[in-house]
């Protein structure tokens, strides 16, 4: 892959539109910019959890030859963030793009939100003067990893967050992302296996015990919207608890409850017979 150099010792998203003869129209360009910062600010908030200062993202280049490109970079960190938790979201920006690229599933770190705004970008690709799109994640200056993003991008966005089926379940995971649409409350919630984020409808629950939750890990429960790959899409909550610290780990096992849980294992032999014929093979 060919290393394309941008502003030096820069990490952020360089965005590479190509313009069609008619020029690209401002209207295009200002709200592709829109939908990618809106998605870098909603990965930022999942990659980094919990309470560390956000990033303000500022156009750290702008150049134009054929192409427009416009390089993102976050202003100087707080102190009480690690600098180089900076370089998460562009990277999973890149990546996902990617890989809706390649099938309708949603990526990881990627919420539902995210996921329609890729898709609403790819949706101008044969619109608006722009004729293709392609998001890089830089590092330092250089491109580590880029992925076009192109109307079939668009569509396999669309199918990924696509509900075909509806049942009662539950998600666990780091409460985050609160806001209110439409006068209701919405949050995300980081699903712990899958990384997975499972945009969340809260009504029934009040909004003292959300807001006082947020950050926490918890388990809600309700009614669970998915895809056709099975993904949790979005849960409509009608329950929210904190998680028990020990409810992601398997519980311990002690050596007197291993005892007689694979009775057949030996065979015919007894135990000490099995041991030295094993010791007779190594």
């Amino acid at each position: 892959m060919a290393v394309t150099m941008v502003s030096k010792g820069a990490t952020g998203v360089e965005l590479s539109i190509a313009q069609e003869r008619s020029g690209l129209t401002v209207r295009g360009y200002t709200s592709v910019l829109r939908e990618v910062l809106g998605s870098l600010e909603a990965i930022d908030r999942l990659v980094v959890r919990t309470r560390s200062p956000r990033l303000t993202w500022i156009i750290g280049d702008v150049s134009a030859n054929g192409s427009v490109r416009a390089t993102l970079v976050p202003r100087p960190v707080a102190p009480s963030r690690p600098a180089a938790t900076a370089e998460r979201a562009p990277y999973a920006l890149a990546h996902g793009v990617g890989a809706l690229l390649q099938e309708p599933a949603i990526p990881e770190y990627f919420s539902e939100d995210v996921v329609r705004r890729v898709q609403r970008v790819g949706e101008k690709v044969g619109s608006e003067g722009i004729s293709g799109i392609t998001v890089g994640a830089v590092r330092l200056g250089k491109i580590v990893t880029s992925s076009e993003l192109t109307r079939d991008t668009a569509i396999n966005a669309g199918q990924a967050v696509l509900p075909v089926s509806s049942a009662q379940s539950s998600v666990s995971g780091v409460l985050n992302l609160l806001s209110v649409k439409r006068e209701k409350l919405r949050a995300v919630i980081e699903e712990e296996k899958s990384h997975l984020s499972v945009v969340c409808e809260i009504d029934a629950v009040p909004k003292g015990q959300v807001r006082e939750l947020w950050g926490e890990r918890v388990t809600a429960w309700g009614s669970l919207t998915r895809n056709t790959r099975g993904q949790p899409i979005r849960l409509t909550v009608e329950g929210l608890e904190l998680a028990s610290a020990d409810a992601a780990r398997p519980p311990r096992l002690t050596a007197r409850q291993l005892l007689g849980i694979a009775p057949n294992w030996t065979g015919e032999l007894t135990t000490q017979e099995y041991m030295d014929q094993m010791r007779r093979r190594a």
